[in-house]
């Protein structure tokens, strides 16, 4: 019998040698897996919005003005909470 063992750790039959298996996108993933990469695009966009406030209002607290810094770059912590979703749709789009 020609039989060989793949990842999953059930045998298959036919050609032994190491071959990737055709259905290898199909797989599951793990709970644990998506977990950990949605909650990391979670953390991503609210340490951009933060990082945008901290730096608009250390500014203005050294310029002496009171909204002007905080609300630019609070709008570019926005903007780049917004670029991080779409990388992660795109990137979720792709696995």
């Amino acid at each position: 019998m020609n039989q060989s063992l793949n990842i999953d750790g059930k045998y298959q039959k036919g050609n032994t040698r190491a071959e990737p298996m055709q259905n290898d996108k199909k797989r599951p993933k793990s709970a644990a897996r998506e977990l950990a990469y949605y909650s990391s695009i979670g953390l991503s966009v609210a340490f951009s919005i933060f990082i945008g406030l901290f730096i608009g209002v250390a500014l203005d607290r050294y310029f002496d003005t009171t909204p002007i810094f905080t609300l630019i770059f609070l709008a570019f912590g926005v903007g780049a909470a917004f670029s991080n979703i779409i990388r992660a749709i795109r990137r979720s789009q792709d696995m």
